[in-house]
């Protein structure tokens, strides 16, 4: 059973007895102690209850970790030293700490971190930007044949821009919807 650091906390301040909650992780009582002082909590005995003592501004984040994904480190002295594994992870994955904490609040694996970094990438191509920009216009309503006037230059120039776009499945009257959009976006015309 994983439980987040927080769940086991408001449990053993609730009146749950520590061998219970250690058995139920599969640990030793001592053990438990142990990590949840690894990661800022202490038992105040004047309260009878578990206090955090560290960094309050990494309070949220060491609350939503997961108690299984704490690991002890030996240091080079003989202490024992937790870290959270979490961390470790997501510098292999290469995503920044702070946006690793953000999503770590969901509690994703390494599996569906890597999809979303590579469905990330996927937005982030040039060739898809522009498909995901003609989404807003795939129900725009029936379609309107109007002639429209335009310089020789600038339709020479569109004529060569368009062509890029003619193995992608684009077409011309699409990118026109589009630059008329954006514009019309541009300039906040309803």
């Amino acid at each position: 059973m994983s439980m987040k650091i927080i769940e086991i906390v408001n449990e053993i301040n609730a009146g749950e007895r520590v061998p219970v909650i250690a058995k139920r992780l599969g640990v030793s009582k001592d053990t438990l102690s142990r990590r949840l002082k690894s990661v800022g909590y202490k038992f105040d005995n004047s309260l009878k209850k578990y206090v955090y003592f560290g960094n309050n501004s990494e309070k949220n984040h060491i609350d939503n970790v997961l108690f299984s994904s704490l690991v002890m480190k030996r240091t080079e002295g003989s202490k024992n030293k937790f870290r959270n594994l979490e961390e470790k992870e997501s510098v292999e994955v290469g995503i920044s700490s702070e946006i690793f904490q953000n999503v770590n609040l969901f509690n994703f694996s390494n599996s569906e971190i890597k999809t979303l970094k590579e469905v990330i990438k996927v937005f982030q191509d040039e060739k898809s930007k522009l498909f995901l920009e003609l989404v807003p216009l795939l129900d725009t309503g029936k379609v309107v044949k109007k002639t429209i006037l335009v310089g020789d230059e600038l339709y020479v120039k569109f004529e060569k821009f368009a062509e890029r776009f003619t193995n992608k499945h684009i077409s011309k009257h699409q990118l026109i919807e589009l630059a008329l959009y954006n514009f019309m976006k541009q300039y906040n015309v309803e």
